[in-house]
């Protein structure tokens, strides 16, 4: 297993043992060049984001989802964020059921993108 996987296991069984609950380690939901999910005991599912600057993005997302109550986009299932926690860059959701939108770490937030004025990399996305 490579540090980043190591990281997030330890940094799940932290959040997981800071919340008395477990993480099921052996059945992954989910992981991604941005982290790793498991489900948990009571029913929903840690996310563990691998850089600070990817995790704030996604957390900052549900934070706003859960504010506005949004639950649903067009016809996509938004979890319901569940808790977070800043220093283990984790983030708990509930599980829904497909479609659904999960993924918000590479998001950007009330300012475009850097790659926003690059002609030749906004070509490619019309």
């Amino acid at each position: 297993m490579n540090a980043p996987n190591e990281k997030a296991i330890a940094a799940a069984q932290d959040y997981a043992d800071s919340r008395q609950i477990s993480v099921d380690f052996l059945s992954p939901l989910g992981f991604g060049s941005d982290g790793m999910v498991w489900p948990t005991s009571c029913g929903s599912a840690l996310k563990i984001l691998y850089r600070n600057q990817n995790y704030k993005m996604e957390r900052d997302c549900y934070l706003r989802l859960r504010d506005a109550g949004v639950k649903q986009v067009a016809h996509l299932a938004v979890p319901r964020l569940v808790d977070f926690d800043d220093g283990l860059l984790a983030i708990e959701i509930e599980i829904v059921q497909p479609p659904y939108l999960l993924d918000f770490g590479k998001v950007y937030l009330d300012a475009p993108p850097p790659y926003w004025d690059d002609a030749h990399l906004m070509a490619n996305f019309l």
